[in-house]
């Protein structure tokens, strides 16, 4: 089997087209989540990530700050969201409370190889679409601790 050749502009690709839906319709898991419910809380043990087919899902991350929730984004159709517990193993650091009914395809480690060997090209894309979803928290996190971190500094200053 030949391995799946980049994409044009090497950069990971963010959206899957309507026939790549199709097929990971017929090989994903689906779920239905009721507003006010929970994908997976913080400090479980998630193997799952998930594939955004209606709904709108809220990533919460606990932070030491004075407002103890750091929100890392709202995600709707089509968007990828996981944690890092995805590829760790270890107790999720987020929360994704479903904001209003939400359908998602879950994404195990487990299905994503049975992907790999259906369609190496499907496969590649949903990783990269994985890839950029952590990347983006990461940043997200990072902007918004050094954010706080200076709000927190010149409050003390003028005190």
């Amino acid at each position: 089997m030949a391995a799946p050749s980049l994409n044009q502009t090497n950069r990971p690709r963010t959206e899957l087209t309507q026939s790549q839906r199709r097929k990971l319709k017929d090989i994903l898991e689906k779920r239905q989540i009721h507003a006010g419910n929970w994908l997976w809380k913080d400090g479980e043990t998630t193997d799952h990530g998930a594939l955004i087919i209606r709904g709108k899902i809220k990533l919460i991350m606990s932070s030491e700050f004075p407002d103890p929730q750091m929100s890392l984004g709202t995600y709707g159709e089509g968007a990828v969201v996981l944690d890092k517990a995805y590829l760790t193993g270890k107790g999720s650091s987020t929360s994704a409370m479903v904001l209003n009914d939400a359908e998602v395809l879950l994404i195990s480690y487990q299905n994503l190889h049975a992907i790999l060997q259906i369609d190496p090209d499907l496969a590649q894309h949903l990783y990269e679409m994985m890839l950029k979803a952590l990347f983006n928290q990461l940043e997200i996190a990072y902007d918004t601790y050094l954010f706080k971190n200076a709000l927190l500094k010149t409050k003390s200053t003028l005190s």
